[in-house]
């Protein structure tokens, strides 16, 4: 499933003051960003792993609920966590997006505000119409799909689906990337 987003979001407050030792960091940590339903899940597969593995979300009392996984937990926002370190992320760090948001175009929008202009615009009806399911989501975003009902965990997006057997020729990535109107440029964001 794919997120178009429109809408406006206030500027994000930083609640913590960050302290956080990048020199103890292995260079193949993962950081799982948000700690909510799809986050802890992430955890809990990715603790198994031989790799550091932290999770950042302003919501201490959902980081305490991981506490018996060898997972460090961060308080701190997980966009402003990514702008103000993305510098000190190594080459085989892995980020995991698992917030209700684009966590690529938020990271992207704070860190060029002051030099160029990001504005969330809300998707035309026309254009959302051109697209397989859809509908409305939380903070003005439009969730995109083939299926109209929810996917099996890690699916690999195939050429055919898992599920129905249907056959998905274009990826959606595609049909977003190629979507066009008068009033708007698409750039897809891709997660891999």
């Amino acid at each position: 499933m794919f997120g178009l987003y429109s809408g406006r979001i206030g500027l994000l407050q930083r609640r913590f003051k960050m302290n956080f030792e990048w020199d103890t960091v292995s260079r193949d940590a993962v950081f799982i960003i948000g700690a909510g339903q799809f986050g802890s899940r992430a955890a809990r597969i990715l603790s198994e792993r031989d790799s550091q593995v932290f999770i950042v979300d302003l919501n201490a009392e959902r980081l305490s609920l991981l506490r018996t996984l060898p997972v460090r937990s961060i308080v701190y926002d997980g966009v402003r966590f990514l702008v103000e370190n993305f510098a000190e992320f190594q080459e085989n760090s892995l980020i995991v997006p698992s917030v209700p948001l684009h966590l690529a175009f938020e990271w992207l929008r704070l860190s060029l505000q002051g030099t160029r202009k990001i504005v969330k615009t809300a998707v035309p009806v026309e254009a959302a119409n051109r697209l397989p399911h859809h509908w409305p989501a939380s903070e003005g975003s439009l969730l995109v799909s083939y299926a109209d009902f929810a996917c099996p965990d890690n699916c690999p997006e195939p050429e055919f689906c898992t599920v129905t057997g249907e056959e998905r020729n274009v990826p959606l990535y595609e049909i977003l990337r190629n979507l066009t109107h008068p009033e708007f440029h698409t750039y897809a964001i891709r997660s891999l």
